[in-house]
Order: C-alpha cells, then structure tokens, then sequence
C-alpha cells in the first residue's frame, strides 16, 4: 500500500471513530428523556429505547480506533518503531479495546472487595467507569505522541499548536467532569461537561488522524 493510502485510509478511520463517538445527538430524537435527564452512557443501559443502537456505535468506535492502530504499525513494522510511535499505538489500540469494554460490560458490576455482578448495591467501582478510565488514558497518551510527533517532523506550526490546545482541553474537561460527576447535586454540570467532553474526544482523534496522516503522506516516517 502506497504513503498516500496509508494516509488517508487511517485519517478516515480514525475520523469515523470521532463521529460514531458522537453519537450523542441521536438521544434528544431517539430517547429525549434520557438524553435530558441523564448521562450520556445512560442511552445505553438494557431496557432504554434503541440501547443496542448506542452501544453499536460505541463498539464500531473502538473496531476503527483499533484498526488504525493496526495500520500504523504495518506501516512502520520494517523500518523505525520509535517511543513516540509505539506510545501511538497502543494508546489508540488501549482506546479501542476498553472503549469496546466499557460499553459491552453488564450493568450494576463492580470491583469491591470481589467482582461482582447484579448486585445493584451501587458500592464499589463499576467496571464501566474502569474501563471508561483506561480508553481515555490511552487516549491522552496517542495524543500527546500526536504533539511530539509534530514536532519531531515538523508539520507546521497549525499542527503543532492545535495538537497542544486540544491535549489541554481535553485534559481540562476530563478533570471538570469528574469533579462534577462525583459531587452531589451537580447533575446539570456533569452532563454539560460531559457532552463538552464527548465533542472533546472527537476532535481528539482527528488531531491525531492528521499527524499521522500528514506524516506518511510526505513520506516521513522512515526518516527518523
């Protein structure tokens, strides 16, 4: 497979995986008291109207974040698997898997003192938010290769600093969610940042999709 088609091919996956995580709008058509009274993931407990389309897009989510990280590797495979580029791929593929983890996990289980399922003792760390944490870590460390990868091949300056500013916001609005999420009586804020933070992860897979798609395109990655 040609530069160009590496490059584009794993930009469109990962721009895919953007919008399918955004499926969010769909609530306010599809289940508008949910949507309004609750968090997104909500839209996808068993028993809500078309959970399963929901989760769908989740998993189709983590099937394409996945799948760039394949191509990435393939790519790179014979020549000059960096640090920065291994810290690429297996945040992507972290982000992948657990976001597919996350969304298909039975509701009411947590990590206590033991797994347990169907509890609904609502103690314990839920196995959702678990592996919630662990697809947005890796995440943060895709996108923060993305940052050094800029500047490593310098992109251009465009690059560089979107990179940057989307690395901070998206950090910044995960932390308000959390706060907001964990403190009672912020219900309203909670489910504001987190539709804040949902477009966050989406731009943040674009950002990264263009650095890796503007390095292969130029025909960088075996240079260094």
């Amino acid at each position: 497979m040609s530069q160009y088609k590496y490059a584009r091919l794993d930009l469109s996956l990962l721009t895919l995986a953007a919008v399918l995580y955004n499926s969010w709008p769909l609530g306010y058509m599809l289940n508008n008291y949910t949507a309004h009274n609750g968090l997104m993931s909500d839209l996808e407990q068993t028993g809500q109207p078309y959970y399963w389309l929901f989760i769908l897009f989740d998993v189709l989510t983590g099937v394409c974040a996945v799948a760039a990280s394949i191509l990435i590797w393939l790519k790179l495979r014979h020549g000059v698997l960096t640090k920065t580029w291994t810290s690429c791929i297996i945040g992507l593929t972290l982000f992948g898997f657990f976001t597919i983890a996350a969304t298909t996990v039975p509701a009411h289980c947590s990590v206590s003192a033991a797994l347990a399922c169907g509890t609904g003792s609502n103690r314990g760390l839920g196995l959702d938010a678990l592996f919630s944490a662990i697809a947005a870590l890796g995440l943060l460390a895709s996108l923060a290769s993305a940052c050094v990868l800029g500047v490593r091949y310098r992109l251009g300056s465009w690059l560089i600093l979107t990179a940057r500013a989307m690395l901070i916001a998206w950090s910044a609005l995960g932390i308000l969610f959390c706060v907001f999420a964990l403190s009672n009586g912020k219900a309203a804020a909670a489910q504001s940042t987190q539709l804040l933070f949902l477009v966050a992860y989406g731009l943040a897979l674009i950002v990264i999709g263009l650095n890796v798609y503007t390095v292969f395109k130029r025909g960088l990655a075996s240079s260094q």
